[in-house]
């Protein structure tokens, strides 16, 4: 699943935010730059767990607001082909050389799936009722919504449960504790296949040259005042290939990992 498109309006320190995400994203910045509400907005539209045990106050809204809605809008693709079906009569054409959406008028004859891919546009909308003091929220489609009728195509749960979304939130320990009920291990079994450490570690060297190239280093090296990260080459292999410049802490927790992952994951 990709993310083409991310509206935030009017959702925490967001007054109008819009995200173009242009493959894998690692968001970085200071305490309070917007980090967390960032991944919130997310789970907003996408985890069916988010709405369990959250309370939704008058913080969330933009400078305490509360007389105009919340609303984020994304826009995804790759979804895969059992998915495209479920959601079928949702689904509309994305333009990813200009990154804008297709309307009926401007289909093609033929569909060029270089640059055009089909879509799904799921939105959260949060409404605030001050008679009540309470928050009224859903996540329902764009397509065939209408905010001036007050049309809102709902979002089944079980449909937002197949995306597979699944947000890690530390509340303390270890947040990539494969226990058999953390949350780490629950999204594993959920994701299903067989060969977890090699993914591991492919998302591992990901992040480290995502690192290497925000920093313009190219190699994955990071510096801040006197201290200092840099991946080092263990010998050895992980799961079933070699694994090169991973730092030493995280080669050895996946290692460690790996041990029990056979019988864990099987």
């Amino acid at each position: 699943m990709f993310i083409n498109h991310l509206r935030i309006q009017h959702f925490r320190g967001f007054s109008n935010l819009t995200v173009r995400p242009n493959g894998h994203v690692v968001v970085m910045g200071e305490a309070g730059a917007g980090k967390s509400d960032l991944v919130e907005s997310l789970a907003r539209v996408l985890d069916s767990d988010a709405s369990r045990g959250r309370i939704t106050t008058e913080l969330d809204f933009f400078n305490r607001d509360t007389a105009q809605p919340i609303q984020i809008e994304m826009t995804i693709s790759d979804i895969g082909a059992d998915l495209e079906q479920e959601f079928l009569d949702h689904l509309e054409l994305w333009d990813t050389t200009d990154n804008h959406l297709l309307s009926e008028s401007d289909h093609p004859d033929a569909v060029d799936d270089d640059r055009y891919v089909w879509v799904l546009r799921l939105a959260y909308r949060a409404k605030w009722h001050p008679e009540e003091e309470r928050c009224e929220e859903w996540v329902f489609y764009l397509t065939g919504s209408d905010p001036e009728s007050d049309l809102f195509p709902s979002v089944r749960r079980r449909g937002i449960e197949k995306l597979g979304f699944g947000l890690l939130r530390w509340s303390g320990g270890r947040i990539l504790d494969f226990g058999a009920r953390s949350a780490f291990r629950r999204l594993i079994d959920r994701a299903g296949g067989n060969d977890f450490p090699a993914a591991i570690a492919q998302y591992v060297q990901d992040v480290t040259n995502s690192a290497g190239q925000f920093t313009g280093s190219g190699s994955g090296q990071c510096s801040s005042g006197r201290r200092r990260w840099a991946p080092t080459r263990p010998t050895g292999n992980f799961g079933d290939g070699p694994v090169t410049d991973i730092p030493v802490r995280t080669r050895r927790r996946l290692a460690e990992w790996a041990s029990t992952l056979p019988r864990a994951v099987n």
